[in-house]
């Protein structure tokens, strides 16, 4: 598939429903999340922290929407492990209240303030429409990627040579930065590989 048939798609394939996990002591989340979505989420419902743990251990899901303030088990130390084991894991965080160290824990993390309750009401709708417009722009940039790569990557390039190993060597290393690269060389050498 070429990359023009991929930017034409709509937004590739639609998951459908997207898996959800409350992390809600009271139901209170939950039950108004499963009253007003019904058709494109599946929303399931934990009542603490280790509880939650344990149902990401046995499936996916798309988005997890944690109370901070958990019996036992907080939501913090939940987003904390979840950042660890699952970091491309979408997490909605809920507190009506929060202390200074919750805060700085939190954006240590790369998480941003808390919803209260009321706002996570008042916004529900919105909230939702940026997580499926979130989750089919990461899908796009997935498919993009997985698609530059098999087109143009190393795999494809052949030598025994020690300067087309150096050459190697020499592109791992600035790979992962943005650090703008000019490749020169002759006609023909596979410069479009690098």
């Amino acid at each position: 598939m070429n990359l023009t048939k991929i930017l034409d798609q709509p937004y590739i394939t639609k998951k459908h429903p997207y898996k959800v996990l409350i992390v809600d002591p009271e139901r209170k989340t939950f039950d108004l999340s499963k009253k007003h979505f019904q058709a494109d989420f599946l929303i399931e419902r934990a009542s603490t922290g280790d509880t939650a743990l344990q149902m990401l251990g046995l499936q996916d899901y798309d988005l997890i929407i944690v109370q901070l303030h958990l019996p036992l088990f907080s939501g913090l130390d939940l987003t904390e492990h979840l950042n660890k084991l699952k970091p491309d894991l979408t997490l909605l965080i809920l507190a009506d209240k929060i202390n200074d160290s919750e805060q700085i824990k939190l954006r240590a993390l790369g998480y941003r303030e808390p919803l209260n309750y009321s706002r996570f009401k008042d916004e529900l709708d919105s909230l939702y429409k940026e997580f499926i417009y979130a989750e089919h722009k990461f899908r796009l940039i997935e498919k993009i990627k997985s698609e530059l790569k098999k087109r143009y990557g190393f795999d494809r390039m052949l030598s025994v040579s020690k300067p087309v190993s150096d050459v190697c060597e020499k592109i791992l290393k600035v790979a992962d930065s943005r650090v703008p690269v000019l490749v020169t060389g002759e006609s023909g050498t596979g410069k479009e590989l690098v």
